[in-house]
């Protein structure tokens, strides 16, 4: 089911994260932070937040919600460094322009739910003792924050993140787990839905895969 965003790259060893993927589960990370960015950069406008998704999932008060107040509470977090209409449309691919605006507006409604829910639940856990920042590259209003998810007793994760520059602020639009995209991969799902069936089948299929997580 995997499928690659991007051009074509450099194969890396792929651990067990990356191999357990599909639309009910999708991939998140854990993170401690390390110190020190530039508050302008893309890497030091994700590190603050990043961290408090960290404490989040570690608090008791998260472990004490159930699934649909946990899903609430990251979405807020992650309001402030996903772009999730970018997500949406990127995800829903040749197929989001033949959606009426009140269409598209359901569907990111939809996705958003989709991808932090299982975010936050990658992230709760993954039990990771941190994660080292590798480099930032950045060519114009695009940007790639490359980092390595350490954890305990399990192979290291490599995490990109793919970000673009909006209204003065960075805003992440891919988040790749070992070469693999979370929002190609829906992607690709999403494709052979549509190959054989109805959009109100996926919309179906997304609805009753969010009320079995609530």
């Amino acid at each position: 089911m995997g499928a690659r965003s991007g051009g074509p790259v450099p194969p890396r060893h792929r651990s067990r994260f990356a191999k357990r993927w599909s639309i009910a589960v999708a991939l998140g990370l854990g993170l401690l932070l390390t110190p020190v960015a530039n508050a302008d950069s893309p890497r030091g406008q994700l590190e603050t937040t990043l961290h408090r998704m960290l404490e989040l999932v570690e608090s008791e008060s998260y472990g004490e919600q159930g699934p649909a107040e946990r899903q609430a509470s990251a979405r807020g977090l992650l309001n402030e460094i996903f772009d999730w209409t970018e997500m949406a449309k990127r995800a829903l691919g040749q197929h989001w322009s033949a959606r009426t605006p009140a269409e598209q507006q359901e569907f990111v409604g939809l996705f958003v739910n989709l991808l932090a829910g299982a975010y936050a639940s990658k992230l709760e856990n993954a039990g990771a003792a941190r994660v080292d920042f590798v480099s930032e590259i950045v060519d114009g209003e695009r940007a790639v924050i490359r980092t390595q998810l350490i954890v305990e007793r399990e192979e290291d994760v490599s995490v990109d993140y793919r970000a673009m520059l909006q209204d003065g602020r960075w805003k992440v639009y891919e988040i790749i787990f070992d070469d693999i995209g979370m929002v190609g991969n829906y992607r690709a799902q999403f494709n052979r839905v549509l190959g054989r069936h109805s959009y109100s089948e996926l919309l179906a299929r997304i609805k009753e895969q969010l009320k079995v997580k609530r």
